[in-house]
């Protein structure tokens, strides 16, 4: 945290924010191909990085990240003013803000003054509410539906829409991600059995569980995660390979492409990028239910669905046997992916009409 603290205070080239003559010409680019702009916070490494990552598949060019430092804003509120101000000017109808980092309130509060349709796309599912910043930023996002500052909602998680529409009474709707586009071979692989468990370090993601069905799939089976520092306890180091806590979308996409298979087993999700990122890359990865992602194929449910996901012995014999016909999964999860972007593509050509 102080080391954030100083870097914050002094400037790093991560907190370096884009001048507002790039700004402008971004905005500008994206006006002339499209009249709906997407936001979404710039990461800093790791953190909200899957809010970028899946906000750029779904919305490609129409998105604008914004520059941040962790979750603070580094434009001035006057800086803030002049950029929501251009938004107006350039006369999007919508406008998609994906994330809730704080300052997004002040960006809302400023558009909600001219004519545009402003919809928050909600990531996470309420499991999270656990978290009192999460708490307040879900009470802070109906409190702008209520007072009709935005003009609705979207939920990724499965269910929420429908309850939310119920409880406020205010606009909802569900969205889904796309699977990224793939500009490199995935025919690279490592050797022998290589299992993938890249789900982030809250309980929610249950990657202790994966880890350990992963390594009792066979005495020579390797598991690879983001930071194996959580996992010295197993006593397995020599099998649990890290990726030093981070990687560019670009080297993870190629990491993803390299295993054998990955798992991507939580406790609660909403959607999960991973899932859709190894299916992009023709390999399988188990999920649970909960997130809906396999719903429009019951053969890939079928096969990559694990009922009893606390159960990590039901995890390794599912590993097992997904191990065995990944040749066979392979196109139909590249043609899973056409299927699930045309799927998003068609929602959110009715958000725009709602």
């Amino acid at each position: 945290m102080l080391n954030r603290i100083k870097q914050y205070i002094l400037g790093s080239n991560e907190y370096k924010k884009k001048s507002l003559h790039v700004v402008f010409e971004e905005l500008n680019t994206i006006r002339k191909n499209t009249n709906y702009l997407a936001i979404c916070p710039q990461n800093t490494q790791g953190n909200w990085l899957g809010i970028k990552r899946g906000t750029l598949a779904l919305f490609g060019d129409s998105t604008f990240c914004i520059d941040q430092y962790y979750s603070n804003q580094v434009y001035s509120d006057d800086e803030l003013n002049i950029i929501t101000q251009t938004i107006l000017e350039l006369q999007f109808e919508s406008c998609f803000l994906r994330g809730f980092p704080p300052y997004f309130e002040k960006i809302i509060n400023a558009l909600s003054k001219g004519n545009i349709n402003i919809w928050v796309l909600y990531a996470g599912p309420v499991s999270e509410f656990n978290e009192e910043k999460k708490r307040n930023n879900f009470s802070k996002i109906i409190s702008l539906a209520q007072d009709k500052k935005i003009h609705g909602i979207g939920f990724n998680k499965m269910g929420l829409p429908e309850v939310v529409n119920k409880l406020y009474k205010v606009k909802t709707h569900r969205y889904i991600l796309k699977a990224p586009t793939i500009n490199f071979s995935s025919e690279e692989k490592y050797t022998g059995i290589n299992i993938g468990v890249f789900g982030g370090k809250t309980f929610n993601k249950n990657i202790h569980s994966q880890v350990m069905a992963g390594l009792s799939v066979s005495d020579e089976a390797k598991v690879h995660v983001m930071d194996n520092k959580s996992f010295d306890y197993l006593q397995m180091n020599n099998r649990i390979i890290g990726k030093n806590g981070y990687l560019n979308h670009s080297s993870f996409l190629k990491e993803l492409s390299k295993m054998s298979i990955n798992t991507y087993l939580a406790f609660s999700e909403s959607w999960g990028n991973v899932i859709m990122e190894s299916a992009s890359v023709g390999v399988p990865c188990l999920t649970t239910a909960n997130n809906g992602i396999y719903n429009f194929s019951d053969e890939l449910k079928r096969n990559l669905v694990v009922e009893n996901y606390d159960d990590i012995n039901e995890i390794k014999n599912k590993i097992k046997t997904v191990l065995e016909k990944r040749s066979e999964l392979k196109p139909l999860l590249l043609e899973y992916c056409e299927t699930v972007n045309l799927e998003a593509d068609r929602i959110l050509s009715d958000l725009l009409k709602v």
